[in-house]
């Protein structure tokens, strides 16, 4: 689900279901309580990952989607550097399409969503290539990595 936002600070806001509140909390808090995991709209890919990645891990840590988007100069949150957006700060946490068909609806736990709210700067003329590029290659990663996918980064 991929929308734009007008909010003052310039960075991808990748909405999981969880809250602000909830994602300021602390990594061990988050992983403490499964009801944290269950609420989210990754608890598939938790569920699902044979690595042993922590939900903490996957969700602004060094397997999350926000770590992929830094490797190619995109700043996010939740991500390695800003785990949280601040509960002064405006963010989306994500909309109908991702509370309604995500992996904490789904029974098998196989369908996972994700919201992402581009910046004004992303979606400016001069950048919208360069974002789009630097998205695409980092979704690619994410889902090699998470999805054993072999989709060509060249398609």
């Amino acid at each position: 689900d991929i929308h734009g936002h007008g909010h003052s600070i310039k960075r991808i806001e990748i909405g999981y279901i969880l809250t602000k509140e909830e994602l300021d909390l602390t990594d061990t808090q988050l992983i403490s309580d499964e009801k944290y995991v269950l609420k989210s709209s990754i608890c598939g890919l938790v569920n699902r990952n044979k690595n042993g990645y922590n939900f903490a891990e996957l969700l602004r840590g060094t397997y999350s989607l926000g770590y992929y988007f830094s490797r190619y100069d995109l700043s996010s949150v939740p991500s390695p550097s800003a785990k949280s957006p601040g509960s002064s700060n405006p963010y989306f946490n994500g909309g109908y399409i991702t509370s309604t068909y995500d992996s904490s609806n789904d029974t098998a736990g196989t369908f996972d969503a994700i919201q992402l709210e581009f910046d004004s700067k992303t979606r400016e003329s001069k950048n919208l290539q360069k974002t789009a590029e630097s998205v695409v290659s980092a979704v690619l990663d994410y889902f090699d990595k998470h999805y054993n996918t072999a989709i060509p980064k060249n398609e």
